[in-house]
């Protein structure tokens, strides 16, 4: 954390969502005007990181927007764990499955042992994943994931009307020449 200037850092090679948690939670760290770096385990830092969490977490999932969500009452009634309603949520309110399980161990749905429990299997799920190379997203896919298809069609109209150069469209869009053919097709087919 510098004096001047303030700078959060996310691994791009992380799922969006996952980088949309990280990004409040890091924030949150300057709102406390706390750097990342810090002791590890000590009592002050897991009390900060949980601040953070909580913050990022409230931030993204609104609780009272969580306690009205009826899968969130489903699993509160039956408690237990059930992925298949985690990865509904996690779609419902656009955030990664650990930001769910973290906001449900935030509000003492999950206990701490089975939050990592769960973390795990979805860590576990991923580099599986990862070892079948089915996370390979091809660039234009990563575009829209990234960037949307609002601002990636306003951006194509915006270069058709002359309002911007092929070299803004580029950089605005993240991808290289040779793949916004691709993009153009993959924008096509939805």
């Amino acid at each position: 954390m510098d004096t001047l200037l303030y700078v959060i850092v996310i691994n791009s090679q992380d799922n969006i969502l996952a980088r949309i948690f990280t990004l409040f939670h890091e924030y949150a760290h300057l709102i406390l005007g706390i750097p990342e770096i810090y002791i590890q385990d000590s009592d002050t830092s897991k009390e900060i990181e949980k601040w953070c969490d909580t913050f990022a977490s409230e931030f993204l999932i609104p609780t009272k927007e969580l306690e009205k969500n009826e899968l969130f009452e489903l699993l509160v009634k039956t408690e237990k764990v059930m992925p298949k309603i985690i990865e509904n949520l996690s779609r419902e309110f656009k955030v990664s499955k650990k930001a769910i399980l973290t906001k449900l161990m935030l509000l003492n749905v999950l206990s701490y042992e089975d939050y990592e429990e769960q973390k795990a299997k979805i860590e576990s799920k991923i580099e599986s994943k990862k070892n079948q190379g089915k996370s390979i997203i091809t660039p234009a896919k990563k575009c829209v994931q990234e960037k949307g298809e609002k601002f990636i069609l306003t951006v194509l109209e915006s270069k058709e009307k002359g309002l911007i150069t092929t070299q803004d469209l580029l950089e605005f869009l993240s991808i290289n020449y040779q793949n916004l053919d691709k993009l153009e097709k993959l924008l096509s087919k939805r």
